[in-house]
């Protein structure tokens, strides 16, 4: 591995009890200091208003399971070394949930406080006129807003603030650690000569497919790239092997689909990478402990089954949350379940901004000071489509620590599944094993073509694999899971609540076609 990537190899101790200096130091000196007000970090005037707030930098890893970092238990050796140190530095989720399996609807939703249907962004698509966005209620007190890849493809909202954005296409691709290195201390500086706090959002592409080194990443850079632009993806710092990767649950372990593992893992450790330069460069710049530093992955890893939908192992996410002398180091919340768009309810009652009616989200400020609070005991998820029809497949979740119950609006037994996670050497190697196989054969045919209802015992079933939603040894709790499903629906205004209760159908509009999907691949061609 290179060591001038992987910045905390220098610092960290043994590896499986290590604190880096700076975080020991953190420890040392004492969290939760007395002098921090109300927990928030940054003082008060006369009249209330805060006269100083900390730096922002919100991390995202794109396709990111949740359980593929090793804090979270991955038993890949050594496969996110910095987003590890990050976590004992700070606050890590057990049960922290995306409102949507999509990438941009889910930034979306986190930089609102809103599901994708409330905020009109249902897919790779603009959110309606008029939303009162994180970015600019920080703007509004003065900070100084960087978007780093993940750029839209259509001309940016305006809603948002960006003072500057730095493309995919700056970064190679969204994928080139160094880049992310460059031009994030390009915003530090920025922000320091203009005397402002900064709110950077920092969006590495990996691991999204094409994963790195692989054939498909080979097939995309001679296909899809754009015209004129002849910079290859960029290398990466070590390189697994099918026998170093671990198989989810979710999937049948076949020697394909231990390759096209492999691939993932090599391009979330260089997603590990881009994070450990990015915290060098807080350091560097000397505003590390004046900064929350916030990471989630924006959805489950891009394989059958997993993104694009509405299961646990789809939705749920890696967050960690990083505040020095206000988060203490190394906690675990295990208690609550949050949500994505709980982030910017939090940081609006910690920094003290005014706030945003309409929220779908609530702060959860409380757990990050260590309080006891009773936040949420289950989440709802969603997916609508990708762009308006083009892969429309409604579905919503209702999650909670014990069980699943899965809403497909869509499934009538004849259409068919289609989207990104059918792409490549997994579901081909699935595709392959069910002409001989009979448990894969019956598990892709769910796969493609599900059920209206699904209903899953997550304590004895994790990966959701048993569909028990006509099984009568369940029927109190389907009952019960079903009642509080259609309440979540009315209270954030699903518009698929009349077809759940069988009196409409999939909003019409969904299935129309407006062009976006169709000129988003003449430009990636």
């Amino acid at each position: 591995m290179l060591d001038d990537i992987v910045y905390l190899r220098d610092t960290k101790m043994d590896e499986h009890n290590s604190l880096s200096r700076r975080g020991f130091m953190k420890i040392a000196s004492g969290v939760f200091a007395s002098s921090v007000l109300a927990g928030c970090g940054f003082q008060k005037n006369q009249s209330g208003k805060s006269t100083a707030r900390p730096n922002l930098m919100i991390i995202t890893t794109d396709d990111m399971s949740f359980d593929s970092a090793g804090i979270f238990g991955c038993p890949v050796k050594n496969i996110t070394p910095n987003l590890d140190q990050m976590a004992r530095e700070g606050m890590r989720f057990e049960h922290a949930y995306n409102p949507i399996s999509v990438c941009q609807p889910c930034r979306q939703s986190l930089l609102t406080g809103l599901y994708p249907h409330n905020n009109g962004g249902l897919g790779l698509t603009p959110m309606k006129p008029g939303m009162i966005t994180l970015g600019k209620l920080l703007h509004d007190v003065g900070y100084y807003n960087v978007l780093m890849s993940k750029e839209p493809h259509y001309k940016p909202d305006e809603a948002f603030c960006w003072d500057r954005i730095v493309t995919m296409m700056d970064l190679i691709y969204g994928r080139d650690p160094q880049k992310f290195y460059q031009f994030t201390k390009e915003a530090l500086s920025a922000s320091k000569k203009q005397k402002k706090p900064f709110f950077i959002h920092l969006n590495t592409c990996d691991p999204h497919r094409p994963f790195a080194q692989s054939e498909q990443e080979k097939l995309w850079y001679e296909t899809r790239r754009p015209a004129g632009y002849d910079k290859k993806y960029p290398p990466v710092s070590y390189k697994y092997s099918p026998e170093e990767v671990d198989v989810p649950g979710y999937l049948p372990d076949l020697p394909d689909i231990r390759e096209e593992m492999a691939e993932y893992y090599t391009t979330l450790h260089r997603a590990d990478d881009t994070i450990g330069l990015a915290m060098k460069a807080l350091d560097e710049a000397g505003v590390a402990d004046n900064t929350v530093v916030i990471h989630f992955g924006d959805n489950g890893a891009s394989f059958p089954s997993a993104k694009q939908n509405t299961y646990t192992y789809s939705t749920r996410t890696a967050l960690i949350i990083r505040w020095p002398h206000v988060i203490k180091a190394d906690s675990v919340e295990r208690d609550n379940m949050v949500l994505t768009l709980d982030i910017m309810p939090t940081l609006i009652e910690a920094f003290g901004l005014e706030q945003s009616p309409d929220m779908d989200g609530k702060s959860f400020l409380p757990i990050l000071q260590g309080k006891s609070h009773k936040h949420r005991n289950a989440v709802y998820t969603t997916y609508n489509y990708a762009y308006p029809g083009w892969q429309v497949f409604p579905m919503r979740g209702l999650h909670t620590k014990k069980f699943s119950y899965i809403y497909n609006a869509w499934a009538d037994g004849k259409t068919k599944y289609s989207g990104e996670p059918l792409n490549g050497l997994t579901y081909n190697a699935m595709a392959e094993a069910a002409k001989t196989d009979p448990v894969i054969a019956e598990r892709l045919k769910f796969i493609l073509y599900r059920v209206p209802e699904e209903f899953y015992d997550l304590q004895k079933d994790p990966w959701c694999q048993k569909n028990l939603i006509d099984d009568p040894a369940y029927k109190e709790q389907i009952a019960k899971m079903k009642a509080r499903f259609e309440r979540a629906m009315v209270k954030y205004k699903d518009p698929l609540l009349p077809k759940f209760r069988g009196e409409g159908v999939v909003p019409p509009q969904w299935y129309v076609s407006d062009g976006s999907e169709t000129k988003v691949n003449d430009k990636k061609k």
